[in-house]
């Protein structure tokens, strides 16, 4: 062996040396030690590079090694490469804030052999008897469910409790949830707290990751409150109704509004049970929580947060969510695993303050800061409308749907004036952009965006420097989505635009164009060559913001998109007047009684919704392309 390689296996064990007494003294020298695995690492790297060219060693790899590598070599030392120096960041990014990962991916979406393995042996020992009984499960609670509530119209139970001679057959259909519970593996349910009764807290909130945390309703024998979609699932839809689940529409304003009313009625009438809400409104992985939405605070009553945890995350994650496999699958992986454990805290009941009675949101902060304490976890601002973009991002506009969530509510705190559908819009700007369908645009994707206008090349690479946030060459929607509200933000009257958000914009200018202040001398020119009149109202950085905004980010303006406002009388008529006009006014009844009562809703049907209350193929058809020009109109 050459002095050269014993010299280097010597630095490799004295890392690791450093490393173990790392492990064994923690309070061990931490210099020592990131010198000593510094050195080992980069000698490592140096040993698997030398190669001998013409009887010489040099190195192979074209990484830089420590300089005595070269000189004993006998070749010229190798010039050290530093790391880049840190990115220059927006002030407008830091207030937003970094993003906390991605709460809508699933940690065991692909699975490893041995969990291939695991799940192999579970098919074909325990499916066998897990399918019979969960169908015994699923038929025996359809079936006391439809018989608590023979007899009663839909109206009768959304508006009064279910009499007491009655409410047994909604226990033995819980009792009957249990089964289902135990046919996919949730053997055990461990309760640690004390349960509040009705007349302590009338509304219990949850964390929510899995259709499992309905087990809390079994708890309890609540009434839920579950999104419309699930009312459409057959047999299970008329369940959810007869047990008295408060159905909501989330892309439906008056919807949500009727819920709220709904919840206050049965928050204060104490015959009614208690009412089971995950304030989340979606599921996510349980590495953060999600915004808790307000709706289930406004009552302003006492309520009993939960915290559900799942004791098998690391074999099987049960996590529902987008980015991983959805409820078919799901429940097969579930099925095939041995043990699925749930753990379930019951904490004290939080009564709220005369502030937080007035202030639901602040009210909703505090329980979820409750939940994310005992959970252990971190608060971030992930809704819905994450939810939203990777539905579109999927099925719309072929993009990866895990690289377009954006922490809306964050993004919500800099941009009040945003909505999400302006914010879809930008979605679908960046689709088209994007034009590789990675999700991440690229530098020539802006070059070729910004083609027919007057910027140069340098400085279209100044402008694309100035979106990539973390300095890595890549530039996502939630970095497209900041800088396009920067952009639309001075679009409609700068005047009256927060001070903070035009100097930010001011700030982009000078950078692209190398200013060295809004008076540069430079500038002149650069509106000569843009073809910008100059304008007493505007400023220059301004008026050369508003032009690179319009190749960018078209003609999208904050004042096209406002605040949704609550869904007038009108909603039912325009839905009818179309069924009308396409000539499927038979359908009207059908259509409306299973929810479908507005062009919205209709539009965020699926074709096998559709389908499942009996229309014709060309029918869905014709209803669903007739719905999407109506939406683009009215929008556009």
């Amino acid at each position: 062996m050459s002095p050269l390689r014993l010299l280097l296996l010597i630095v490799v064990a004295a890392a690791g040396s450093a490393h173990w007494c790392h492990i064994l003294i923690p309070d061990y020298t931490h210099a020592l030690y990131y010198l000593l695995a510094t050195q080992g690492l980069v000698a490592v790297v140096a040993f698997v590079g030398l190669t001998k060219e013409n009887g010489k060693m040099v190195l192979g790899t074209g990484i830089s090694a420590p300089n005595f590598v070269g000189k004993k070599c006998g070749v010229p030392p190798p010039r050290l490469i530093l790391g880049p120096s840190p990115p220059r960041t927006l002030e407008i990014f830091r207030k937003v804030g970094i993003q906390a990962g991605n709460p809508f991916i699933n940690r065991t979406a692909v699975l490893s052999i041995s969990q291939r393995i695991a799940m192999a042996m579970g098919a074909a020992f325990l499916l066998p008897w897990r399918i019979p009984l969960a169908l015994f499960g699923c038929i025996s609670m359809v079936v006391f469910a439809r018989l608590s509530a023979v007899g009663l119209s839909e109206q009768k139970l959304e508006d009064s409790p279910l009499p007491f001679w009655r409410t047994p057959f909604r226990y033995l259909a819980y009792r009957s949830f249990r089964i289902i519970l135990f046919a996919v593996g949730v053997w055990r349910i461990t309760e640690t707290g004390k349960k509040a009764k009705r007349e302590e807290a009338s509304i219990i909130v949850a964390n929510h990751s899995s259709m499992v945390d309905m087990v809390v309703g079994y708890l309890y024998n609540a009434c839920g409150v579950s999104k419309i979609e699930n009312s459409r699932v057959p047999l299970f839809g008329k369940a959810l109704r007869a047990l008295q689940t408060i159905m909501v529409d989330r892309g439906s304003q008056q919807s949500r509004e009727e819920t709220k009313k709904c919840l206050i009625r049965r928050a204060r009438e104490t015959s009614w049970p208690q009412t089971l809400i995950f304030p989340e409104g979606t599921c996510s992985n349980r590495s953060t929580l999600c915004t808790f939405k307000a709706g289930p605070f406004i009552p302003g009553v006492p309520v009993q947060p939960v915290a559900i945890r799942y004791t098998s995350t690391d074999t099987l994650d049960l996590s529902l969510v987008r980015g991983g496999p959805q409820l078919g699958s799901l429940l097969f992986r579930m099925m095939c695993t041995l043990n699925n454990g749930v753990s379930v805290k019951y904490l004290p009941v939080y009564t709220p303050s005369k502030s937080e009675i007035k202030d639901a949101t602040k009210f909703a902060e505090n329980v979820r800061t409750l939940i994310a304490v005992e959970l252990g976890v971190s608060l971030a601002g992930f809704c819905f409308a994450d939810v939203l973009f990777m539905i579109t991002a999927r099925k719309r506009l072929s993009l990866p749907c895990t690289r377009v969530v954006v922490e809306y509510d964050s993004v919500r705190k800099v941009f009040p004036k945003v909505t999400s559908k302006l914010a879809l819009k930008i979605l679908d700007r960046f689709a088209l952009i994007n034009t590789g369908r990675t999700g991440i645009l690229s530098q020539q994707e802006l070059c070729f965006t910004l083609r027919g206008s007057a910027l140069l090349e340098s400085e279209v690479n100044r402008l694309y420097t100035l979106m990539d946030e973390h300095g890595n060459r890549e530039v996502c929607f939630r970095q497209f989505l900041i800088i396009g509200l920067l952009f639309l933000s001075i679009e409609s009257d700068a005047s009256l635009s927060s001070a903070s958000l035009v100097c930010e914009v001011e700030k982009v200018v000078l950078g692209v164009f190398s200013l060295r202040g809004s008076s540069d001398p430079k500038i002149d020119a650069i509106l000569a060559r843009c073809n910008i009149q100059a304008s007493e109202k505007v400023t220059p950085p301004i008026a050369i913001a508003r032009y690179m905004s319009a190749y960018i980010f078209g003609d999208l303006k904050f004042d096209t998109y406002k605040i949704d406002a609550p869904e007038t009388k009108d909603a039912k008529e325009n839905a009818r007047a179309l069924l009308k006009s396409i000539g499927l006014e038979n359908y009207e009844s059908v259509l409306f009684k299973n929810g479908f009562d507005s062009i919205e809703s209709m539009r965020a049907a699926k074709e096998e919704d559709f389908s499942l209350i009996g229309l014709k193929l060309g029918h869905r058809r014709l209803l669903q392309t007739s719905v999407e020009k109506t939406m683009y109109i009215s929008k556009d």
